[in-house]
């Protein structure tokens, strides 16, 4: 289990290098997702060296669990995945509501924002379905080379994955240890996954468009 935890926080830098040399460069309409990718293994390194100091790494998950959906409601917002711009920030709004909310009411072993998780998953797989959908509208041909529907792919599957061991914890799965250390090495796994996705979607971002003077 050490040795997948290991191999998931370091498989996250290598989308996040890759964002470094590309961020000036790239179109800024894929500035929320470039921005959470590189954030990421921040938040995982803060969340170990949590654990090591206070033996858990509650604030940091909680933390970046609202920054991570706000980022991604924004990315959504940006592909123009809603008619209008009002939508995600009503979206935007109701989910820190629910924040907050769950942090006054802890769901399971007063630990982590339970319910803002579980919804927030299914709400992010939903949007990206719909935008998977918008992008093979289009007719695009390479559907493989294109950064918004493998970041879509990445989103789904990770967050997809997520919510199924949310609602394996919120029925109580997670006091049987072998269970919980399979779904634990599940979410780690999917994560290894979803950074390489990301890295090679990100070879993929057109480049923002030079102004002419």
């Amino acid at each position: 289990m050490e040795f997948i935890k290991y191999i998931s926080t370091y498989a996250t830098t290598i989308p996040a290098i890759i964002c470094l040399f590309i961020f000036y460069k790239a179109d800024k309409k894929f500035l929320p997702i470039v921005l959470l990718i590189f954030v990421s293994p921040i938040a995982d390194l803060l969340g170990n060296y949590w654990i090591k100091s206070f033996r858990n790494n509650i604030v940091i998950v909680n933390i970046y669990s609202i920054l991570e959906v706000l980022l991604i409601i924004w990315q959504f917002s940006r592909w123009k995945l809603f008619e209008n711009l009002r939508t995600p920030r009503l979206i935007a709004m109701a989910f820190a509501i629910l924040y907050m909310i769950d942090l006054m009411i802890p769901a399971v072993e007063n630990i982590y924002t339970f319910y803002f998780n579980i919804i927030s998953s299914f709400l992010i797989v939903i949007m990206g379905i719909l935008q998977i959908n918008k992008v093979l509208l289009t007719g695009n041909k390479m559907i493989i080379k294109n950064p918004v529907f493998l970041i879509c792919i990445g989103l789904i599957l990770f967050f997809t994955t997520l919510a199924i061991v949310d609602v394996f914890y919120f029925y109580g799965y997670h006091n049987t240890i072998a269970l919980s250390i399979n779904m634990y090495n599940l979410v780690k796994i999917m994560n290894i996954i979803t950074s390489l996705i990301f890295a090679v979607a990100l070879f993929y971002i057109p480049k923002k468009r030079q102004t002419l003077l």
